[in-house]
């Protein structure tokens, strides 16, 4: 994951869309790590603006669930693909 947000974040058009995206209004509770794109935006902007080399992806980690909607294993390695 971290290869793929990286070469995601160093391409100029695709890091502007994500940080321009709208987001829709959700009924989950505030503060909740439910929208990767939430969590997608705030890595990036985090990666753009800050002066820190490094970020914590653990709340993307936890927006991310399988097709079957459970949890991603995030033990496991898994090719980007997968």
């Amino acid at each position: 994951m971290n290869a793929t947000m990286q070469q995601l974040f160093m391409i100029p058009s695709i890091r502007s869309a994500v940080l321009q995206h709208p987001l829709r209004r959700t009924r989950e509770p505030s503060g909740s790590n439910g929208s990767v794109v939430y969590q997608l935006q705030r890595m990036f902007a985090y990666l753009q603006d800050s002066e820190r080399a490094s970020y914590n992806p653990l709340p993307l980690t936890r927006a991310l669930h399988q097709p079957d909607g459970t949890a991603v294993d995030v033990q496991v390695q898994q090719d980007a693909s997968e």
